[in-house]
């Protein structure tokens, strides 16, 4: 599942092959590299397509980008952000889900810069991961309880480095967070994950469908993967 090798990306539409055992469980594909329109296309055939919201597309910034792997999505840490609209298979009820994301930081000023997830208003909710100003990864999840980790991983990330960043909950290993492919924290599990029917969110905290902008990340961002 951890695979860091940089590769050439599959263009926009290319369907994964189903058969294979990860692509089984892949709800959520997003490339980001579209590199000229408003839509984040999911790759998979569930078309979980991300609208960009905020985005200039006229400048270095705010817009489409080169990456490692052949494209990304350059968020300037005002108020870019991707927007995923909620749907069935974005929506894990059962005994876990992962994210995968690589991403790449021009800076991290804000005390949380959002990578994925959603959070019902209040607070009641949670499936979120951020980066915080000392290049620290943190989550908070509602499974059975509200599980967080706050900055106690192993792994600092510093600006201008890609990495691949991975968060993964279920049933009987818990929660836990990866860097590069090596775990960089890890609490116990606490029975099936949540229900949190809002939108999705990349490169921002997303509460209800509304935007935290001052946890927007300054970053790249590239090959989003959601499993359920």
């Amino acid at each position: 599942m951890y695979d860091n090798k940089w590769f050439t990306k599959p263009p926009v539409g290319t369907q994964l092959n189903k058969s294979h055992p990860l692509n089984r469980v892949l709800v959520g594909y997003w490339l980001l590299n579209e590199k000229s329109v408003t839509v984040a296309y999911d790759n998979r055939a569930n078309s979980n397509n991300g609208t960009l919201t905020n985005f200039a597309l006229s400048r270095s910034t705010s817009n489409w980008s080169g990456s490692q792997m052949g494209g990304g999505l350059f968020c300037d840490g005002a108020n870019d952000y991707v927007s995923i609209p909620t749907s069935t298979t974005m929506n894990p009820t059962g005994t876990g889900c992962s994210v995968i994301v690589w991403v790449n930081y021009n800076s991290l000023t804000p005390a949380y810069s959002g990578v994925f997830g959603r959070i019902v208003s209040g607070g009641s909710k949670y499936h979120m991961l951020w980066v915080k100003s000392n290049g620290k990864l943190a989550t908070f999840f509602s499974c059975g309880s509200l599980k967080t980790m706050d900055g106690t991983g192993s792994y600092t990330l510093v600006t201008n480095k890609w990495y691949q960043l991975a968060l993964t909950y279920d049933s009987l290993r818990g929660l836990q967070t990866w860097v590069n492919g090596q775990l960089d924290s890890t609490t116990t599990p606490n029975g099936n994950v949540s229900t949190n029917p809002v939108n999705v969110a990349i490169g921002i905290e997303l509460i209800s469908s509304v935007p935290t902008t001052t946890r927007a990340s300054n970053a790249i961002f590239d090959e989003v993967r959601f499993y359920n």
